[in-house]
């Protein structure tokens, strides 16, 4: 979950040339240029969050650049958070120019072009910043909004973007004593206060969008409340908050999935986090699916396999 790069560990005209790849690798692939390339001293923190990528980087200044030939060669579709500790940036995309001061945050798009650009503050030799990388369909806002209010600046130091700033912060300082069942746990409240920062900022503020999306948190909040309910579904869901089914499911066209998908992801999600977590390890594969009200244990062993791309035996004794 938590590995560590630093260039100091390779020969010194070959630093820069592993900063590249390893940038490329656990991002997207960028062109990188600075004019300290010929001893490129950096280091990058690491925390593999399952779906999530936090990476908090320390490195001389340098340019970034995203061309459509290397989206081409390589889209991951996601999102990437910048978050500036103690340097200033620049970032384009969709002609649009953004700049951005410490404790600053910035929402862009991978599957698009741009170009960043790291900047020192006065008197200081490194920069340091904290990039959130997750796929677009980890974000539970509707994807058209989003990239339409691309990029996205969001401000740190007050109100939802504060706190996540500050969750960020913690989690980079304390990672190193999170243990592999924590991993789910602080991908969902990471992802939650990313969602909720977002969604504070979207332009789009008419008082039928703003409807919308409070029918939306509605769902889904009861839909996580009611998660061990084998009788959940999408007419009761849409009973409870007093909407049509019909209705229901044209909230969830925005989420690139339907309704009934979304509660079976969320099901499998909470599955592989008790997996994951010793204190359950009395429990029986079929139990912890029961319990997230999975009842069919063949069904529920097809779909965690389709979606994490092994068994949950296999799973459970890899993190074990």
């Amino acid at each position: 979950m938590l590995s560590v790069v630093d260039t100091r560990d390779v020969p010194l005209l070959e630093r820069f040339d592993v900063w590249r790849e390893v940038t490329s690798s656990m991002l997207a692939p960028v062109d990188i240029r600075s004019p300290h390339a010929g001893d490129f001293l950096a280091e990058a923190l690491l925390i593999d969050l399952g779906g999530p990528l936090v990476t908090m980087v320390t490195c001389p200044p340098y340019q970034a650049v995203r061309t459509a030939r290397l989206i081409r060669r390589s889209d991951p579709e996601s999102y990437q958070l910048s978050m500036n500790i103690s340097s200033r940036s620049l970032l384009s995309q969709v002609r649009h120019t953004v700049g951005l001061r410490p404790q600053d945050l910035l929402l862009y798009d991978t599957s698009r072009p741009f170009e960043g650009q790291a900047l020192l503050q006065p008197g200081a030799e490194f920069a340091t910043g904290v990039m959130v990388s997750f796929p677009r369909t980890l974000l539970p806002l509707p994807d058209n909004a989003v990239r339409r209010a691309i990029p996205l600046r969001i401000p740190g130091d007050h109100g939802v973007g504060a706190m996540l700033f500050g969750f960020v912060h913690r989690l980079l300082r304390h990672a190193h004593q999170l243990g592999p069942a924590d991993r789910d746990r602080m991908a969902a409240v990471l992802m939650d206060l990313v969602a909720a920062a977002v969604a504070g900022r979207l332009e789009d503020d008419a008082p039928a969008t703003r409807r919308r999306r409070a029918i939306q948190l509605a769902a889904r909040r009861f839909i996580r409340e009611h998660l061990a309910d084998p009788g959940l579904t999408p007419t009761l869901v849409a009973e409870a908050l007093h909407i049509s089914p019909r209705y229901l499911y044209q909230l969830f066209q925005d989420q690139r999935t339907g309704v009934a998908a979304w509660i079976r992801n969320r099901r499998l999600e909470r599955c592989h986090r008790d997996l994951s977590d010793p204190l359950l390890a009395d429990l029986t594969v079929a139990a912890i699916a029961q319990r997230w009200g999975l009842a069919d244990i063949a069904h529920f062993s097809r779909a965690f396999r389709a979606r994490y791309g092994i068994t949950p035996t296999e799973h459970r004794h890899r993190r074990g």
